[in-house]
């Protein structure tokens, strides 16, 4: 009797832990290469749902390259400006709307050159950070801050108003069931990430802005 007493105990210390243990984490993405973008019209190109089970999931990495137009390749003030919305959770407003070059920290200036023409250029060569940079002397931004979601996530990609047709060029990677963490902390479930931007607007040395 006793003997069958601690085999049901331990058959129900098994299946609590089974139901409690975390799911493993699970990796998505998608290569997405020659995608036409267009300043007329809002098109998706990559979409995740998250598998049955899954509480949690992640945009771990983004890369766009050949996303300011083919001529001259990756030159002009329309390098990097192609609009990237992001849905979470079939939002209608994407909490997250960036373009490649202000997302990395390069930002605009109106007499960008073709990279490495002269010393001083700062587009000569590749930079970057765990989070944010470039992979080439040409192009090729990278943004690998985590946006999390917990239904679906949506990307879309548009040009500004004024910018030529052309093809882009975007890596999306992802995993579920990962947590997303702030300087070591772990943030909640449902915690979403909300882009905040000041574009086109000169600032002075020491100046305070409102960003939320």
């Amino acid at each position: 009797m006793v003997r069958a007493h601690l085999c049901q105990l331990l058959l129900l210390l098994l299946a609590h832990n089974a139901l409690t243990l975390p799911l493993a984490p699970s990796t998505f993405g998608r290569g997405v290469p020659n995608f036409p973008v267009t300043s007329s019209e809002e098109r998706e190109m990559f979409s995740h749902l998250i598998s049955p089970g899954a509480t949690r999931a992640a945009i771990t990495h983004f890369w766009s390259t050949a996303c300011g137009g083919n001529t001259p390749p990756w030159a002009g003030a329309n390098s990097g400006s192609t609009i990237y919305r992001f849905y979470i959770d079939n939002e209608t407003v994407p909490s997250v709307e960036l373009q490649p070059r202000m997302a990395t920290g390069f930002g605009f200036f109106g007499d960008m050159s073709v990279a490495g023409e002269t010393e001083d250029d700062p587009w000569a060569g590749p930079w970057g950070t765990e989070w944010i940079g470039k992979t080439s002397d040409m192009d090729g931004f990278y943004l690998n801050i985590r946006i999390p979601f917990y239904r679906s996530i949506r990307v879309t990609a548009i040009l500004p108003p004024g910018v030529p047709d052309f093809e882009v060029y975007s890596i999306f990677r992802g995993a579920e069931n990962i947590p997303v963490l702030v300087g070591g902390v772990e943030l909640p479930l449902n915690a979403t990430l909300i882009l905040q931007k000041r574009t086109r607007i000169q600032y002075n040395s020491l100046d305070l802005i409102t960003i939320a």
